[in-house]
This record gives C-alpha cells, structure tokens and sequence, in this order.
C-alpha cells in the first residue's frame, strides 16, 4: 500500500512537471523501470538478456521522440552505451512498436506515466 502510494506521487509529480515542458531522459528512465519493473541498474548495466535490451530499446525511442535533449550521443551517454547502438536501438524498438501489441502497451504506458498525451509520435 505505501509503495503504491509512493509511485502513484511520483507520476503525478511527473506528469505535473512534464505538462509545462518535455520530459528529461531521468523522467524517461523512471517511467521505464516502474513500467517494466526493472531497475536502472539493469537496463544501463552491461547485461544483453532480450528483455533487458528491448526495455532499454524503449527507453532510448520514448527519450529520442520526447525528450528536450535528444541527441544519440547524449542519451548514449546517459544510458551506458555508444550513440551508434541507441540508433541501432531505436530502430528495433520502431520495428517491434509496429508488430508487438504488448510493446505498443508498454510504449503507451511509458508516454502516460510521463504525461505525454494526443497520438504516438
């Protein structure tokens, strides 16, 4: 019950930042680890396991459509990895979006757990 409660001030503080202005790549991290339940260690650690990769996939797609900074440079460093592999990343995340209903499902949560709202960018 407290945990709930915690995560639920979270995303509101969240969503209530994130209306004024686009969401940060730490906004963007959360959202992931609470969506996906995995733990920031995991999806920036080293490990390649396919639900590991597809989770951090996610994340680099959600920062590179919706963050103000968005580089591939940037959001490699901030996620571990070579900006080469985040659009390598994003374009697996692209191609499972258009094939995975469960991806569309976790992609649609993350944006609403950030307060990104209308149609998918």
């Amino acid at each position: 019950m407290h945990r709930d409660w915690i995560l639920l001030t979270d995303k509101a503080a969240i969503a209530a930042t994130s209306r004024n202005r686009r969401p940060r790549m730490t906004d963007v991290l959360s959202a992931v680890c609470m969506v996906s339940g995995l733990d920031r260690e995991t999806i920036c650690g080293p490990r390649g396991a396919p639900t590991v990769a597809s989770t951090r996939q996610l994340a680099m797609l959600v920062m590179r459509r919706h963050c103000a900074a968005r580089s591939t440079p940037e959001i490699g460093r901030f996620l571990s990895r070579d900006h080469t592999t985040v659009i390598s990343g994003c374009r697996s995340a692209e191609r499972r979006l258009a094939e995975d209903p469960e991806y569309q499902d976790l992609y649609e949560a993350v944006r609403e757990y950030i307060g990104i709202e209308g149609a998918a960018a």
